[in-house]
């Protein structure tokens, strides 16, 4: 079939995204595909406005047939994108499965992968580009994942506050789910939803109270910071023994309620979460096995000279 009337200018391939598949015709009449990628390749009279697209794949698909078949580089325009406003869904990111919407079908997918929630956009004719000034046909427009460890820390771009609080909905639904596992529900209940209530409080906050809550909290720190200095000859960091591949870091928090609160709070706020301070032991170490050694040290002296608990949230193996 020729569809050689219907392009304009260097116009190669018009495309129609429709329910999570991209519906495209050529100026050539025909279609490219490799081997790999023929089997992706759907023919047929695909009738949208009276208009036919002989080919159709899904999104997973889309921007590597799209090449083959066009210059996607925006400046080029041989790609024309027909949609008057872009198709939003959402992916797990490893999954080629599409959600159209925020469902607890999508949450309860994200809980047993953990991994990210990506929101994902389709291109259109105010034709959006990436970095480098290709015109792909589908973009990424905000993601969500949870830091891992046990700081419930979660990382949001791009969702709206109706987003979270879609998301917060299921998830309170999900932590009493029996057909997910008892880690899966623990996970929710006790690192999903306390981050996600957390980022929520932290949107309700003026500048100013956020201000006032990171000097709290790093005044806090520094003063556990200045203590372990202080007493930084009570500690051995030699590394004589044999300990493997054992290199890394920890993270090192609070066991108080209400600092492990703070924290979690300003570490999902975008107006804080690169200037929160850390608990640091006085000198550094590679060795994993030293420095848990020397926490153990750390803890105590804490805990005698303030009357603070501090835990190890998390080890970072490099």
């Amino acid at each position: 079939m020729s569809n050689t009337n219907q392009f304009q200018g260097n116009a190669r391939v018009e495309v129609l995204f429709h329910e999570g598949k991209m519906y495209f015709r050529t100026k050539e009449g025909y279609a490219c595909a490799t081997s790999s990628l023929r089997r992706y390749l759907r023919g047929g009279s695909n009738h949208f406005y009276n208009e036919c697209y002989p080919w159709s794949c899904t999104y997973g698909h889309a921007e590597d047939i799209l090449r083959l078949n066009a210059s996607l580089k925006a400046s080029d325009k041989e790609v024309e994108f027909l949609n008057d406003e872009p198709e939003h869904f959402y992916q797990i990111q490893g999954s080629n499965r599409i959600y159209k919407k925020l469902s607890k079908t999508c949450i309860k997918a994200f809980v047993k992968n953990k991994s990210q929630l990506d929101h994902m956009i389709t291109n259109c004719k105010s034709v959006y580009t990436n970095m480098l000034g290709y015109a792909i046909p589908i973009l990424s427009y905000g993601h969500l994942f949870m830091w891992g460890g046990n700081e419930n820390r979660i990382g949001v771009e791009d969702f709206s506050e109706e987003d979270m609080r879609t998301i917060l909905k299921y998830a309170l639904e999900l932590k009493d789910d029996m057909s997910l596992s008892g880690y899966d529900r623990d996970w929710i209940q006790n690192n999903f939803i306390p981050a996600l209530n957390s980022y929520l409080e932290g949107l309700k906050m003026s500048n100013e109270e956020i201000e006032k809550s990171l000097k709290e909290y790093r005044d806090v720190v520094e003063k556990v910071n200045e203590t372990l200095k202080i007493h930084s000859d009570e500690f051995d960091f030699s590394d004589e023994g044999s300990y493997g591949f054992d290199c890394g870091f920890l993270t090192i928090g609070f066991a108080d309620e209400k600092l492990k609160k703070q924290n979690a709070l300003l570490a999902n706020d975008s107006r804080t979460k690169y200037k929160i301070p850390s608990v640091r032991l006085p000198k550094s170490v590679q060795s994993l096995t030293v420095q848990r050694r020397e926490f153990e040290k750390a803890k105590r002296i804490v805990k005698r000279e303030l009357g603070l608990d501090i835990e190890i949230l998390e080890s970072h193996l490099d």
